[in-house]
């Protein structure tokens, strides 16, 4: 047959080839309103090296063959691609599939055929490949422009004059197939060959065509041929449809048999552009990504309001201004107690909410005493080395700026970026101001260069210690305030005892949500004597050094099982050890009731059924216990929300990303 559906890299952390984790970065957007400014943009990556992302097949044939019946995977593939009719499915000699005689059949009844609508953004490159077949030449008549386009856009999902999405893409691939609209498609072959093609729209997120193409099936009958569409490189987010037709009003069927889409995605999986204030001027993220909420200055963006938490005070970016009074208000009565960077953020940047030119001040500082004892070894005295300390203290304070508007830029907030941000920064202002300033004075341009590069450095370097270790505690402490909202300290130990767990569950309001969407399992203090048989590493209780129970465990009721949804309530059981701390105990718990939502929401079930009809999709050396399977799969959910509240706490962030990686290698193709 057709179509199977084989996705890669796309959603949450995952990654088509699980060695290569992902990886956080900054960078500046050269389509930003204020490119140029520091804080302009902030670009998400998915991986240091685009190789880590190899393309990912997203539909090929493997259905229609004769081995074990006709039409084994049809329903399966007619909810993920549009355009299979099970009427058109016939036996032909122009099959390729190994084993297997079926194709699908176009003519002037079934002009449009299969076709897949994806989801693209900046940055992905999509192939496509199909065998084409037909018997006899000649006797063909071209199908009307304007006819081919209302046929194209039904099959897209269009409708004539409908409200939203349906009347947009009617309207929109409609006039694609005008003379005015794309040039190159559906041209017209002549009486001699057939006007059958492989075909694809590019759109912008608001259905409006970009560009596409018709490429004809080659002028070779009685033998497959093969058909390369031209390789689509996607410029900004929309939609790409590829698809199948027969454009003749007359003439000879046309067979296509082993579709092949190939989907390469940008390793960007999100986009944020500023203007100088803070405010978003554009954005994007890629579909089923876990977003980055570190944006304006590295500041996390609270969702709910709309406003930025630089750590003292509140920060609309909106406006431009402040959510309380300026607790160092009193040391600048030049300024307003709510404007924010000064009023000038392309120059200044407010690391904690309080003082805008404290990166400035704390440069200069070092910057000065640095030059202090620079100025010394060198054997200056008197106005010499006045005039060199101050030299120093003003290359100290550009370095402090300088590093504070870098660091804003980057927007991934660690106190290795700050110390790498504010120490590069000052060694660049520092050896041009210096060489500069000694050229100036009649010295030598390297020695000063060198000298200035060397006080910058320290400057820069004692500098971003600060900011960084500023910046750490304000994080860590915010995370650990969302824990003790429940009262509850993170690191006090909890009773061991099942009713204390229920008690930490149902207080907590992240674990209450997951409980509620997992169906309420129940909870239990794992023990020898009450674990169900059979558990090992793998089913997340294992035995530390010493032969204690360490992890936890979450097991579905089989006898539970809801037809409709597929669901299924769970038990959860988690080990003494992880009582010792109520922040290890959150972690522990938030990860089983993944599994726990995955089981009652009928994501397991989901997943059972993929690996199991794509049994032959299964290499050698993978499990074929469907069910082992679909556990990984779920564990790779886990982990993923493991990490997502690691990262927030700064705690063993990487080790869930190894354990995604882990978990990914063991899947042979990753269901959604």
């Amino acid at each position: 047959m057709f179509f199977d559906i084989l996705r890669g890299p796309a959603a949450g952390i995952e990654v088509e080839s699980p060695k290569c984790a992902r990886m956080r970065a900054g960078g500046l957007g050269a389509d930003s309103p204020v490119s140029r400014h520091a804080a302009a943009a902030v670009i998400i990556l998915t991986a240091a090296i685009s190789a880590c992302l190899p393309a990912e097949v997203i539909a090929r044939d493997c259905a229609w063959k004769d081995a074990g019946g006709e039409t084994e995977n049809q329903a399966d593939e007619t909810t993920k691609f549009q355009g299979i009719n099970p009427t058109y499915i016939v036996a032909s000699p122009g099959n390729v599939t190994p084993g297997g005689n079926e194709v699908i059949r176009l003519n002037v009844n079934n002009k449009v055929g299969p076709g897949k609508s994806i989801k693209v953004y900046p940055g992905d490159v999509i192939n496509a490949t199909v065998y084409s077949y037909y018997t006899t030449s000649g006797g063909f008549t071209k199908t009307p422009l304007a006819a081919m386009g209302t046929a194209v856009a039904g099959a897209f999902g269009g409708v004539q004059s409908a409200i939203g999405d349906p009347g947009a893409i009617f309207s929109n691939v409609t006039q694609a197939y005008t003379p005015a609209g794309i040039a190159g498609l559906s041209p017209d072959r002549g009486a001699t060959n057939p006007s059958a093609f492989i075909n694809y729209i590019l759109f912008d997120k608001e259905f409006k065509p970009l560009a596409g193409e018709s490429k004809p099936i080659t002028a070779t009958p009685n033998a497959p041929q093969l058909l390369t569409m031209t390789q689509v490189s996607v410029q900004e987010m929309g939609y790409l449809y590829i698809y199948l037709s027969y454009d003749n009003l007359t003439g000879a069927d046309v067979y296509f048999d082993d579709l092949r889409i190939t989907h390469q995605e940008s390793p960007v999986i999100q986009v944020n552009n500023y203007y100088p204030f803070g405010l978003v001027s554009y954005a994007w993220l890629r579909e089923g990504e876990i977003d980055n909420a570190n944006l304006f200055q590295g500041k996390e963006l609270i969702a709910q309001t709309g406003w930025h938490d630089f750590g003292s005070r509140m920060y609309w970016a909106e406006l431009g201004r402040w959510f309380g009074n300026d607790p160092q208000g009193g040391k600048m009565p030049y300024m307003s107690n709510y404007a924010s960077m000064m009023n000038n953020p392309v120059a200044f940047t407010d690391p904690d909410g309080e003082c805008p030119i404290c990166p400035f001040l704390i440069g200069a500082l070092f910057g000065g005493l640095s030059g202090a004892a620079s100025g010394a070894q060198l054997g200056l005295s008197g106005l010499d080395l006045v005039g060199h300390i101050f030299g120093s203290a003003v290359i100290g304070g550009i370095t402090g700026a300088v590093g504070s508007a870098v660091q804003s830029s980057i927007g991934a907030a660690t106190f290795g970026s700050h110390l790498l941000s504010y120490t590069a920064s000052g060694i660049v202002t520092g050896g041009i101001g210096g060489g500069f300033g000694s050229a100036l004075a009649g010295g030598d341009f390297w020695e000063g260069a060198k000298q200035g590069a060397v006080i910058g450095g320290i400057a820069g370097f004692a500098t971003g210690a600060i900011f960084g270790g500023i910046d750490y505690g304000q994080r860590v402490s915010a995370a650990r305030k969302s824990l003790m909202a429940s009262g509850v300290n993170p690191n006090a130990p909890v009773n061991v005892s099942n009713a204390d767990l229920n008690g930490f569950v149902q207080n907590n309001q992240t674990l209450s949500a997951l409980d509620a969407q997992g169906g309420n399992p129940t909870y239990q203090v794992a023990s020898a004597s009450n674990l169900p048989a059979g558990n090992s590493m793998q089913s997340g209780l294992i035995r530390d050094a010493n032969g204690n129970l360490a992890g936890g465990l979450t097991e579905k009721i089989q006898s539970t099982y809801n037809a409709t949804s597929h669901g299924f309530r769970s038990n959860i059981w988690i080990a003494p050890a992880r009582f010792s701390k109520a922040f290890k105990l959150f972690m522990t718990v938030g990860h089983e009731l993944n599994h726990a939502v995955d089981y009652y929401g009928g994501n397991f079930y989901s997943w059972y059924e993929a690996f199991r009809l794509g049994s032959n999709r299964i290499p050698a050396g993978y499990s074929t216990d469907y069910n082992l399977l679909a556990g990984y799969r779920s564990e790779v959910a886990a982990h993923t929300w493991s990490q997502s509240i690691a990262r927030q706490f700064r705690y063993q962030a990487f080790h869930y990303q190894n354990q995604i990686g882990y978990y990914r290698d063991l899947l042979p193709f990753f269901p959604r």
